[in-house]
């Protein structure tokens, strides 16, 4: 006979009552293990869940991170072309600015003319009020050297849309 702490090895029954305190403890300590794993089943199955919801979110995100990016994409496009559209107006200003610019200069230089001739020469003064008018219609459509609105008078009397204007008598 060997005795090994509380438990007993002999061929002997145990006394009475305590194979029924024995089957009993392990009946519990089953039990017990059984909701352990009951438990850590239903830990495993919450995880698995979260795990799969925090996926769910990761795709999302990815999802919105692309289409932000797309947006971004977009809105850089056409934030060039609104770039370039302005670009082109600056440019258009400066072209209507120096047109009227030459139209004003135009204007002061006929206006000169005009007050150095006197009323006896009517046809040098409808000449160069003729040549006036021309070349404002020059400058309206875009002030380019190249056109230029010549009208004679019969007096001599010659106007150019240019910077001058020559008067003969």
């Amino acid at each position: 006979r060997q005795h090994l702490g509380l438990i007993r090895l002999s061929a002997r029954p145990p006394p009475h009552g305590m194979a029924s305190v024995g089957s009993s403890t392990s009946a519990t300590q089953y039990g017990y293990a059984q909701l352990r794993v009951q438990q850590a089943q239903r830990t495993a199955a919450q995880a698995e869940q979260a795990a799969q919801a925090l996926e769910s979110q990761a795709n999302q995100a990815r999802q919105a991170a692309v289409a932000a990016e797309n947006d971004a994409r977009t809105l850089e496009s056409q934030s060039a072309q609104a770039r370039s559209t302005a670009g082109r107006a600056r440019q258009g200003l400066a072209a209507m600015e120096s047109a009227v610019q030459m139209q004003g200069s135009l204007s002061d230089r006929v206006d000169q003319v005009l007050s150095k001739l006197s009323p006896a020469t009517g046809t040098a003064t409808t000449a160069a009020g003729t040549a006036g008018t021309a070349a404002t219609a020059a400058s309206s459509a875009g002030g380019t050297a190249a056109y230029q609105a010549t009208q004679s008078a019969g007096d001599g009397a010659t106007a150019t849309s240019g910077s001058t204007i020559n008067v003969t008598a």
